[in-house]
């Protein structure tokens, strides 16, 4: 089949356009249809070129916006991740703050409760004291009577 020979129809078409005059006025006109046919495809498909062109370039300028986005959104991204971050160490060191004044608390309340009981125990001292006192002036006082 590849040994075959293609022989054009055109040679076999020509006898039949000089045959008559109106002939090749058909035949003419058919040449000249297709070459405007021929012309509006071939402007047809540069219309499509140049559509996909302007697609292509639209797309392009949509798809570096998107980029700038995408980055914008990665450095947003970030900051949110530092924030979170510094937030974590924030309640942790709150959360160290609030044992530390619970802690603090409990110390002032063991610190109250000693305060109260030594001026509890420093006013019986005292009282006692008081006492003897008052005793041994009563006891001069009656020696001194007696005398």
């Amino acid at each position: 089949m590849a040994d075959q020979k293609v022989t054009p129809t055109v040679s076999t078409l020509m006898p039949a356009i000089g045959s008559s005059p109106g002939n090749a006025l058909k035949w003419v006109g058919l040449i000249l249809a297709l070459i405007v046919g021929g012309n509006a495809y071939l402007w047809h498909l540069w219309r499509l070129d140049e559509t996909a062109t302007q697609v292509m370039a639209q797309s392009r300028r949509e798809l570096q916006e998107l980029q700038i986005q995408v980055q914008e959104l990665q450095r947003l991204k970030t900051t949110v991740d530092q924030w979170s971050s510094d937030r974590e160490l924030l309640r942790k060191v709150d959360e160290g703050g609030r044992i530390e004044m619970e802690a603090l608390k409990l110390e002032i309340k063991r610190l109250q409760d000693s305060r109260v009981a030594y001026e509890a125990y420093v006013q019986k001292q005292l009282q006692a004291y008081q006492a003897q006192l008052t005793q041994k002036i009563e006891s001069q006082k009656r020696n001194e009577v007696n005398w």
